[in-house]
């Protein structure tokens, strides 16, 4: 079974441009809950507090909270006070804010933060055999794939070719007892293009959601994506 996540960072940058009602993440809620969207993600960061309210969440929907934060002690002890579902660890100064699972200091983080048994782990890593065994090695409850790349393959031959692999390392996990969710520039054909060929554990989705949004509305655009995670 796959699940559509939504990432309300994207929503949460327009807020802080256009600082309008209807640019408020919050206001997604309601359409979150009636369209049975199983997860919300943001990216912790002390401003973030102000606009988004863990509380409000928490009273307006029943799916699963998962807090994305900088693999440092500091970011994760506050992603932690909020008491999410999971913390997913990304590296912020990454470009695709993906998290080295075979990093020197990996181990020594992980099991400092495992060790607080209030929430589940994932870590987020590049499309890579090797971080996938290094996750598995670290015991986490779940891996988010950065699929990032794929949505930049200048031709169809290279889009074949990474997606080949994407999804080789995607069986990898699997293979090896891990949930394996996928993020990162994912649009609707590649979402399509993905669930045709391998099953994954949920589907995260945040700028292409607010573009449709903003032609089709929230309730219409949210719709039909849970439809295209459920029905493929």
């Amino acid at each position: 079974m796959r699940y559509l996540e939504i990432n309300l960072d994207p929503f949460i940058t327009l807020n802080r441009v256009a600082q309008q009602p209807l640019s408020h993440p919050l206001h997604l809620l309601g359409y979150v809950e009636a369209t049975g969207v199983a997860s919300l993600s943001f990216t912790y960061s002390p401003e973030v507090s102000e606009i988004v309210s863990v509380p409000a969440i928490r009273a307006a929907t029943r799916c699963r909270l998962n807090i994305r934060a900088n693999a440092d002690l500091t970011s994760i002890q506050k992603a932690m006070q909020l008491k999410p579902d999971f913390i997913t660890l990304v590296d912020l100064s990454h470009p695709l804010q993906v998290f080295d699972a075979q990093s020197k200091d990996a181990r020594d983080l992980v099991e400092t933060i495992q060790s607080a048994e209030d929430f589940n782990l994932i870590l987020r890593l590049m499309p890579e055999v090797e971080q996938l065994k290094a996750a598995y090695r670290l015991k986490v409850d779940e891996v988010e794939v950065a699929t990032n790349e794929l949505a930049h393959q200048d031709t169809h031959q290279n889009f074949l070719l990474y997606l080949d692999q994407l999804v080789h390392v995607i069986r990898v996990g699997q293979k090896n007892k891990l949930r394996v969710s996928v993020g990162g520039n994912l649009d609707a054909r590649l979402i399509r293009t993905i669930l045709q060929v391998v099953e994954v554990e949920f589907i995260s989705i945040g700028r292409a959601l607010l573009s449709q949004a903003l032609v089709h509305g929230f309730g219409q655009a949210l719709k039909e994506f849970v439809n295209l995670t459920e029905t493929i």
